[in-house]
């Protein structure tokens, strides 16, 4: 196994449980420092030290996207899987790593991840450059307001509450309870990000598809929430000269 850069890896099973069984409200409030204690104390007690041929991270647990295994650390201890550098080149049957070693391989998988593409859509519509995707709220391009995509995020964790918090956001811009602003503040937003997503994955470009999830679902619960408040006020107000009353919305 050819590590090019150090990462964290989460067993799935924390005592005896899913490991993100506490990712939930409140907990995953809590400041950043304290969480990052909180899950690297139990990680740790469930995987115990790690193995001497794995390369020490150089950021904190929850920063990055960690590997998720159970039996990555119990194998690698056992001599099933052996952890090497990243690759130099490659000689004949042989590959050649950074360290000066070489070891003669059979089959090799290219473990790259991605690039988002979108062929069935213009380049002058949208054009995502690698894993940068610049989006409103991770849903609207700039200035084309009939457009919405929904899952576009790379967030650890599972992706369809994601998906469902965004459903209902983009069920609210249909409906027009909730208006989009001007191009000029959906740049800045992008530009702008998470909070917590800025603090959590510092070297991702405000553009990158990786987010915290829960920090985006808030986002748009936020909005919502704002939505629904100007609705009700105006609701309070009573009807506007020529306008007619219209029935309360179920939200």
């Amino acid at each position: 196994m050819s590590v090019r850069s150090a990462a964290h890896v989460i067993p799935r099973w924390i005592g005896g449980g899913p490991y993100d069984a506490f990712d939930i409200d409140p907990l995953n409030r809590s400041p950043w420092p304290l969480m990052n204690g909180m899950y690297a104390f139990r990680v740790a007690r469930q995987l115990g030290p790690l193995p001497r041929s794995w390369p020490v991270p150089g950021h904190r647990l929850l920063e990055g996207v960690p590997t998720l295994s159970s039996d990555l650390f119990p194998a690698i201890r056992q001599g099933k899987v052996t952890v090497k550098p990243a690759i130099e080149r490659l000689a004949g049957h042989q590959v050649c790593f950074v360290d000066g070693t070489r070891e003669s391989i059979d089959h090799i998988i290219w473990a790259t991840g991605y690039e988002i593409s979108l062929p069935f859509l213009s380049s002058n519509i949208v054009s995502p450059r690698g894993r940068e995707f610049p989006l409103y709220r991770r849903i609207v391009p700039p200035g084309l307001a009939s457009l919405f995509f929904a899952g576009f995020v790379d967030a650890p964790g599972g992706l369809l509450p994601v998906v469902e918090t965004q459903a209902g956001w983009i069920a609210a811009v249909l409906v027009g309870r909730l208006s989009l602003p001007p191009l000029e503040q959906m740049w800045a937003a992008i530009d702008r990000s998470e909070r917590r997503t800025r603090v959590r994955f510092p070297e991702e470009a405000a553009s990158s598809v990786r987010c915290d999830p829960h920090a985006h679902r808030r986002l748009l619960r936020s909005d919502l929430r704002r939505a629904r408040w100007r609705l009700c006020r105006r609701r309070d107000a009573g009807p506007l000269q020529g306008e007619r009353s219209e029935p309360s919305p179920t939200w």
